[in-house]
């Protein structure tokens, strides 16, 4: 079970060139799992063992953001964002191997800010180009395959992004494109840790390196609009493509 809750609060100027925003974020969560496996053993041919994994991992989290949106010039927009975040676990681990028990309860606790800046530019009415950064985070994980496991490490990412946005011959056609890439540090993975003896079991563990790169591309086109009666004109043709 989780309770979370969220306040936000924001001003602006009576012009429209400036709003600030901040808030704060604040999360619990428990959570409890118990599960039992049959495992064929590896001494004593046809005998199946029973295997006992449980544990129960408290989490609390909260986060502070603030930031602004400035018209500084016109129609030059500048968008900054900062946020702090803060997470603690606290992992029990509790695990009966065939008759061979063992437990252990650890915490751990992450923080780490992260932000967003970003600069967009209205051509006109109907069209818009925009470039922004962002640092991302991801706490670490606990897995429970082994009372000596460690933690996965937080996850990071820092992300570029550019692109446009607009409305064309008289709003029939929208588009937008953007090109992007992202550059992550210790990305955490889904693998399933597989090894004689034991049950297959999914855990998450950090990529030495990871990184991604792309380009994306959206249209709609209503080619009818506004040539034809209302009720016949709602024709609408969709793109997407990456």
């Amino acid at each position: 079970w989780q309770f979370s809750q969220e306040a936000q609060v924001a001003y602006e100027d009576d012009a429209g060139l400036f709003t600030l925003t901040g808030g704060g974020y604040f999360l619990y969560e428990d959570l409890k799992f118990e599960n039992q496996q049959f495992i064929r053993s590896p001494l004593v041919p046809g005998v199946s063992q029973v295997w006992i994994r449980s544990f129960d991992q408290k989490t609390t989290a909260f986060a502070f953001n603030a930031g602004f949106s400035w018209e500084f010039v016109e129609d030059l927009i500048l968008e900054v964002g900062a946020r702090y975040n803060w997470e603690s676990k606290d992992f029990g681990l509790f695990i009966d191997r065939g008759g061979i028990r063992q437990s252990e309860i650890r915490s751990k606790t992450w923080s780490e800010p992260t932000g967003t800046i970003s600069l967009t530019y209205r051509v006109d009415d109907s069209m818009a180009i925009y470039w922004k950064y962002g640092h991302g985070f991801k706490a670490g994980h606990f897995n429970s395959i082994d009372i000596n496991d460690p933690p996965a490490d937080p996850e990071s990412i820092d992300a570029i992004e550019a692109g446009f946005r607009g409305v064309f011959l008289d709003s029939r056609l929208s588009m937008d494109a953007s090109v992007f890439y992202y550059e992550y540090n210790n990305y955490q993975v889904f693998l399933f840790d597989d090894q004689y003896g034991r049950p297959p079991s999914l855990a998450i563990k950090n990529a030495a390196e990871s990184e991604q790169y792309g380009a994306e591309f959206n249209f709609t086109a209503e080619p009818l609009r506004d040539l034809i009666a209302d009720e016949w004109s709602g024709l609408a043709i969709t793109g997407r493509f990456s």
